[in-house]
């Protein structure tokens, strides 16, 4: 059973609320609960009509997790180990390496840091 029909039985159960009795009050056939249970795929508004009526968030049903604490936990380790490896070839670069070679692994590190600079920038705005 998908997460976010557990979590509308499991809710409906705590209520002590009969499925059938759900989709009515929700405004839904009454079957429709048992249609998502026998593998038929839901309406995206039935499930906004039944989630509303039970008074749950979309976040909490579907488990949507925050996207800022995703990106600031991959964002900044990769961020720091992109920076040592740009600050390395330049290290190489003036030790005379052939310019040429190094231009490149430059190029896709400067970028790859202002993406990551600025996935940074988005998450301390939003807090």
């Amino acid at each position: 059973m998908d997460i976010y029909l557990e979590k509308i039985v499991s809710e409906a159960q705590k209520r002590n609320i009969a499925l059938t009795t759900l989709c009515q009050n929700a405004g839904v056939g009454k079957q429709t609960i048992a249609n998502w249970k026998s593998g038929s795929v839901p309406s995206m508004d039935k499930v906004v009509k039944i989630i509303k009526y039970l008074e749950m968030s979309a976040d909490e049903v579907f488990e949507i997790k925050p996207f800022q604490k995703t990106v600031l936990v991959t964002a900044e380790p990769d961020y720091i180990r992109i920076r040592e490896k740009l600050k390395s070839a330049e290290k190489a670069l003036n030790y005379g390496f052939n310019e040429s070679d190094i231009t490149e692994v430059r190029i896709y590190m400067n970028s790859a840091l202002k993406f990551i600079e600025q996935a940074i920038d988005d998450i301390n705005n939003k807090k």
